[in-house]
């Protein structure tokens, strides 16, 4: 049961409606009136998740072409399995780059999340994600991704970009940004091949003035 009084404060306050998660399952009714809540100036984070199967955003384009010049933050996360055959989330921003050209004038910051999975001898593809988290250990394979001849939505505004778990190609299109902050969860056998991949990513960027590195201890290969 939820109060009168929560119900009321809640639906009047535009920071309930200003974050929008869009997943393979995501209505596009949900989404609507999520945003009419929202109103109609109000800055807009959005959250693309992934997995092993696929969806297009494009799908869900006509829902959000009037909101586009609103969106202050965008988060595009992945979870994939070595059964996946090694897709990235860099794959999946190419993917998006090529299926439709987007102007975000006031994009801020954009977050990329990766989850690179490896089987414990338990199938990937059943049980919840909560069981599947326990199941599986992180790992961490070379990001292949070329973005060469890619061309990548305008963000004008973008000054941070914030990873975890994964480093972007030297070839990675967007170049605005000053500040780069990543998470990386260290592993054994794995550590020359992620500083090697962050710094030549570093070098390729040379407007970056501001660099956080958050290192996390983690065991598995």
């Amino acid at each position: 049961h939820v109060s009168r009084r929560f119900r009321r404060l809640t639906i009047g306050n535009r920071v309930f409606w200003s974050t929008v998660n869009i997943n393979r399952d995501s209505d596009k009714e949900c989404i609507d009136l999520l945003l009419s809540r929202g109103g109609k100036d109000a800055g807009i984070h959005v959250t693309l998740e992934f997995d092993q199967r696929g969806w297009s955003f494009v799908e869900l384009l006509d829902t959000f072409s009037a909101t586009v010049d609103r969106w202050v933050c965008l988060s595009v996360k992945g979870k994939f399995f070595r059964e996946d055959g090694r897709t990235n989330i860099f794959d999946k921003l190419v993917e998006l780059f090529k299926d439709r050209h987007l102007v975000l004038p006031q994009l801020r910051e954009m977050r990329i999340v990766e989850l690179q999975l490896q089987a414990s001898g338990v199938s990937p593809y059943k049980g919840s994600t909560e069981e599947l988290e326990v199941l599986y250990e992180y790992c961490w394979y070379p990001c292949e991704t070329n973005f060469e001849g890619v061309r990548a939505w305008d963000l004008p505004n973008l000054r941070t970009l914030t990873c975890t778990q994964c480093v972007p190609p030297p070839s990675f299109p967007l170049t605005s940004f000053t500040s780069f902050k990543i998470s990386i969860s260290v592993l054994r056998g794995r550590v020359s091949r992620q500083i090697n991949e962050l710094k030549d990513f570093i070098a390729s960027k040379p407007s970056v003035t501001e660099i956080a590195l958050e290192l996390r201890s983690y065991t598995a290969a």
